[in-house]
């Protein structure tokens, strides 16, 4: 079978071979220009693996119990401590009363 595409091929004439040529080149460019349609399609923004990559996301924050951001009322204690401002201190425990409250609603849920 090769031998005979072959033979087929050295016995066309250079007008033959351009057109075999071109034609290949453009089979190829339009199979890679499908398969990128296609794969931009599939994963764009809003496209079937996006919704499914969101729908696990949302999944997976419903199942896991709220983050205990203790690093910000401890940032906030220390940043009370080397304060030298009373107004800044007083600040600083408001919003050291606002971290204790949100842990312990998060420690109640």
């Amino acid at each position: 079978m090769l031998t005979q595409f072959s033979n087929a091929f050295k016995n066309m004439n250079m007008k033959g071979k351009v057109a075999c040529l071109a034609l290949t080149f453009l089979g190829g460019f339009l199979t890679f220009g499908t398969l990128t349609y296609t794969t931009i399609q599939n994963i764009r923004v809003g496209g079937p693996k996006y919704t499914a990559i969101v729908a696990d996301k949302d999944i997976l924050a419903d199942c896991l119990p709220p983050l205990l951001y203790v690093v910000e009322s401890y940032l906030c204690t220390h940043l009370m401590q080397d304060s030298h401002d009373a107004l800044a201190r007083t600040e600083g425990i408001v919003r050291y009363k606002e971290f204790k409250k949100s842990y312990e609603s998060s420690m109640a849920s």
